[in-house]
């Protein structure tokens, strides 16, 4: 105190404690048991999921995919009647390591970019001359309206459906 610092002198005693050198043991060998179990853990799990999962597409620069509908929102048309792929789309470049942007028509009003998830590898007909029908189109109020032609199966279950 007040500038004086006291010195104090207290013997050393000794550290080695028996049980507590083994309790330390126990606790290193527990921490690597767990290590070990959780690498294994992880290398099963790996595995399992190599087994299902596949690599992700490359898409080059200029080449057609088809496009996932899943997310799309059409006003007035039921989910069911939307079809699953739309396109075929060029594909502009890619962005990061899953996505794509793509050459989108400015009437979509999309975002261009999109998860290879969402894109389809687009292949040629392997007929010669032969092109998928195009639905016909109506136009009503300057937007562009598909028209349902028949209803080819209904059942009922509770109310009508259409299948």
């Amino acid at each position: 105190m007040y500038g004086f610092e006291p010195q104090f002198h207290i013997p050393m005693l000794s550290t080695a404690v028996p049980s507590a050198d083994e309790r330390r043991e126990e606790l290193r060998q527990a921490r690597e048991d767990a290590t070990s179990a959780l690498t294994l853990a992880a290398e099963r799990m790996k595995e399992y999921y190599d087994r299902y999962v596949r690599d992700a597409p490359e898409f080059k620069d200029g080449q057609k995919v088809w496009l996932d509908t899943r997310n799309f929102r059409v006003p007035g048309v039921s989910r069911k009647l939307v079809d699953r792929y739309a396109g075929p789309y060029l594909v502009k470049c890619k962005v990061g390591n899953l996505a794509y942007e793509l050459k989108l028509p400015k009437d979509l009003a999309l975002h261009p970019v999109f998860h290879v998830s969402l894109l389809l590898p687009h292949k040629e007909s392997q007929l010669p001359g032969r092109h998928p029908p195009e639905p016909a189109s109506i136009e009503v109020e300057g937007e562009e309206e598909y028209e349902v032609e028949e209803v080819l199966e209904s059942r009922r279950y509770g109310r009508w459906k259409k299948l």
